[in-house]
Order: C-alpha cells, then structure tokens, then sequence
C-alpha cells in the first residue's frame, strides 16, 4: 500500500506540483472557457471562409458534438504535459511552451478520435484546427498578462509597503557548520540571535560569542516542545538548520533521524506558527532529487535515494503546509563547501581538499556522477536574502540554492584540486560507490531574487587548503570533523523519542532492501 500511495503522490506531484486544489480548479475552468471560446471562433472562420451565409448552419451541424470532445480532451493534454504545476509566474515563455506541446497533443488525439469515432466531415476538423491556433494564443496571452500583473504588483508593494522588521532570529542547529558562519553574519548585521542546539557537536564553535548581549543560547533537543516553545518565544524568524546531516549519518539510527529531521521539523513550524512567527526559513538538500539524467528544477519530481533524503522532503512539506500566515520559505542547498567555524571534512570538496594536502593524493570512485556545489559563505547569503525579500515573493516557496555553473562531475572536481592543491596525484577508480547523480538548476532564485553563487571551487578549496596548512584546522582525520564520528561517539544522546506517525521517510525505510545501524566511514563520493 504505501508504494501505491507513494506512486499516487508521484503523480499528482508531477500533473499539479505544490498546488492546492482551489487553485487547480478555478485555472482549469478557465481554461475550459478559453478553449471553447477558441473552438466556437475556429468554426465560424472556416464557415466564413467557406461560406458566409452559412455561420448559422455550420455551427449548428458541428459545434454541440465537437464542444463536448474539444475541451475534455485539450484540456486532459494540457494537463498531462505539466501546464497546471506550479512554474513560477515570471517564466511564462515556459508555460508558453508547455501551452504548445498541450494543444498539438490535443489536437492529435481530438482528431483521430473525431474521425474514427464520428466520421467527422472535413469542415469540423478544420474548425479545430483553426480553433487549436486561437487556443494557443488566448491561452499563452492569459500567462503572459498573468505575469506582468504580478511583475507590476510585486513592484509596487516592493515600493510602496512598509516590511515589517525582523529584530529578533533563532537559529536551530546554530552552533554546527553552516550556523556557526550564519550567526556572525547575524550579528554583524545587527540582528538579535537566539541558538537553538543540542551541542551535539560540542559548543567551541560559537563560544567566543556568548558573551556578547546580542545572543543567547538555549541548550535542548529539537524534539522537545518545551525546548522548542521556549526558544520560539519573542522571535520574528526561524532559521531551521538542525538535523541529522547526511546520508551515513542518516543511517545510523533511522528512528532518530525520522524524528529530528521531519518530527521535530513539523513540530517546530507548527509551534512558530502558533506562536506567531513572521518567518521560517527551512534549510533542505538538494539530495531530495536522488538520480537524474536531466538537469532539475523545483518542480521536477524528487525521487530521494536515501533516508536523510527523504526524511527532507517530508520536513520539507511539513513545513510549507502549516497552518497560519507564517512565511515560510524552503531551500534546497546544494553540496556546501568551505571553511567554517565547526570544519566538517565529510563533505566531498572538504575531504578530497585535506587529503590532498595531508597525503598528496585522492581517490575518485566513479567519477561520472554530477553533484551541485556552493560555498557556506554564499549558502549564508541566501538564508540572509530569504530573510529580508518581500514576502510576497519567498513566503510557501521552494528554492534551489546554488549556481549553474558549479554542477560539476566528481572526476573533473578531482582534477580541480589536482590543480588548484598543486603535487597532487588523482587516481580515478571505475567503481561507483555512490548512486546520487544529478544536475540542478538555479534559475528561480537568480530570478527571482537576484542571488548568484560568488565563491568558486577553487577559491574555496585554496581557502581549505590554506587552514590546514597553516594549522587552524587540525587533523581532518579527528572525529569531531565528521557527523557520523560525533555522532557515533554520543549516540544514546539522541534516540528513544515516541515513533512519528508514517511518511515518506517510513515507506523509504520499508522499502529499502536493508539499513545498517552503525555504517563506517563514507568515501569521499558518499559524502553530502
């Protein structure tokens, strides 16, 4: 039952994307009336081509039977190539295309099966055809006017609305990789920060700062409604970084990551909203896409090949479905690189970096699998550009994070530290030990909100390359560097909560031919 049900989710993804049903129904009616308004004109040209005296007559002979064919069946077409998905208004030329590829399957189906069905007389299918014509202009003229209307009202409340501020920010999961770097950048910019963490990992990443009145601490499990409602308290926005990271460290206890990652997640956004909170921004992985030949966008059916994947996309939609009129924004981050406060040397570039400073060599393993990356200070960035655009252009949004140009193959990433760590030896192996693949594209959120990756590969594997040098980073063999370490070496410290109800994330762990309590270290193409 749950691979029918997750077959079903599939599809209804694919056909109406993150839409909800009044939305899907009012633009299908329509489209309907567009469609027959474009099949009634189609008739009456060929019938005035034909014969202008006989309008009257033409319709009457053709229209009844071909109205009740002509919309069901184009609109089962627009349909079924994606037109009623969520594509964002700005990229009409590709509804417009999508709008195409609907009318000629349409217009393919309507009239083999007019013809074989009802012997339809050449003056029918002419007026579909011409009716087809009018169809593709009214249809792509309603996404285009669709378009300039927002365009010009996300302008002018852009312009003339006064934003309400955002003073106070808690950052759950703030004292690990990427919040130990997002707090300083807080606090730079004047905010209040409040840290929400376990200290899983220990607390040296942010200690310096603590004796600043600008931040404060609250030490508690994610999963805990006390803990969560108490650091809700007083804030105006979330930033929801705490979880299990990684497919390793998602594998080591699947009860504890199904409850830290999507549990605590759908408890969390449900207290901000009950609570108040303007915004809630939830980081996510561009993992959720599992494996894909073609290069993906928000609205290409994830397909998460691993459990920390998957328990992602369920928090994912536990969060842009909560009640109330919170904020909320989801990205998808690419693979993270860089240094930081809390180094972590289980992600690609960071290991393939130290090991070729520490050994002179590195081993690719596969080496055809595509990844996305983006350094932490440009993932820091877009946290903080989600924070402070308009609402109405953030608020129940799924955004990728990252920049086109940094899809990268493992194997030519090998060859990037060979050049950039310069002694390096690379070996590449033909085994693939690691099945993700996949392309991304950033297009929306460069749109949309104006973010570009700025930190390239090799500055920030110079960057690495330079700490471990100089000895502010240590051994990258040390535990503490790596999730599955830490996590191993405190692991009673978090399991044991109730079993969340079924998700995505449970029917993941059912189907999996197995799972491996305490798996060993990840190679360096496993990592996330």
């Amino acid at each position: 039952m749950s691979t029918i049900h997750r077959k079903l989710t599939s599809v209804r993804y694919y056909l109406f994307g993150s839409f909800q049903a009044s939305q899907i129904t009012s633009r299908i009616i329509i489209d309907a009336a567009s469609l027959a308004i474009s099949l009634t004109v189609g008739l009456a040209i060929w019938a005035v081509l034909k014969d202008p005296r006989g309008i009257a007559a033409t319709l009457k002979d053709f229209y009844g039977i071909q109205l009740v064919n002509f919309v069901p069946i184009y609109t089962l077409a627009l349909l079924s190539v994606g037109i009623y998905r969520s594509i964002p208004s700005y990229a009409w030329k590709r509804k417009a295309y999508g709008i195409l590829k609907g009318i000629i399957l349409g217009l393919l189906i309507y009239t083999s099966w007019m013809r074989f069905a009802f012997n339809e007389p050449v003056a029918g299918r002419a007026g579909s055809i011409i009716g087809s014509f009018f169809a593709f202009g009214i249809l792509s003229f309603l996404r285009y006017l669709s378009a300039c209307v927002q365009r010009r009202f996300s302008i002018r409340k852009l312009n003339g609305t006064a934003r309400r501020r955002i003073n106070t920010v808690l950052v759950a999961g703030g004292a690990g990789y990427i919040g130990s770097v997002l707090i300083r950048s807080l606090l730079q910019r004047g905010y209040k920060v409040r840290v929400l963490d376990m200290l899983a990992y220990g607390r040296s990443p942010i200690q310096e700062l603590l004796d600043s009145k600008q931040i404060e601490l609250i030490e508690g499990d994610l999963r805990r409604v006390d803990s969560a409602v108490a650091a809700l308290r007083g804030v105006d926005c979330v930033v929801h970084l705490g979880a299990i990271v990684g497919d390793p460290a998602g594998d080591l206890d699947v009860t504890a990551t199904v409850q830290i990652n999507w549990n605590a997640t759908r408890m969390l956004v449900g207290a901000a909203a009950a609570l108040g909170v303007w915004r809630f921004i939830f980081a996510s992985s561009c993992s959720v896409y599992g494996y894909s030949d073609a290069v993906v966008d928000e609205e290409s059916i994830p397909d998460p090949v691993s459990l920390y994947a998957a328990s992602k996309l369920d928090a994912e939609d536990a969060a842009l479905n909560c009640p109330g009129d919170t904020c909320v924004t989801v990205l998808r981050l690419a693979t993270v690189f860089g240094y930081s406060y809390r180094p972590r040397f289980d992600l690609v570039v960071n290991l393939l970096t130290a090991k070729a400073v520490a050994d002179g060599q590195i081993t690719i393993f596969g080496g055809q699998q595509w990844r996305p990356f983006i350094h932490i200070n440009d993932v820091v960035r877009a946290i903080r550009l989600s924070m402070e655009s308009p609402e109405h252009l953030v608020s129940r949004q799924v955004f990728n994070v990252g920049e086109n140009s940094l899809n990268v193959q493992i194997a030519e990433l090998g060859r990037i530290i060979g050049k950039t760590v310069p002694g390096t030896q690379v070996n590449i192996r033909p085994e693939n030990r690691d099945v993700r693949s996949y392309r991304v594209c950033f297009d929306k959120i460069r749109d949309r909100l104006g973010f570009r990756g700025r930190v390239s590969l090799q500055e920030g594997i110079a960057e690495m390359a330079r700490a471990l040098r100089s000895g502010e980073v240590g051994n990258y063999r040390d535990p503490k560097y790596s999730n599955i370490d830490m996590l191993s070496s405190s692991y009673e410290t978090v399991l044991n909560l109730p079993q969340p109800e079924p998700s995505a994330a449970i029917r993941f762990i059912k189907t999996a031919d197995t799972v491996t309590p305490k798996p060993t270290a990840p190679s360096p193409t496993a990592a996330d």
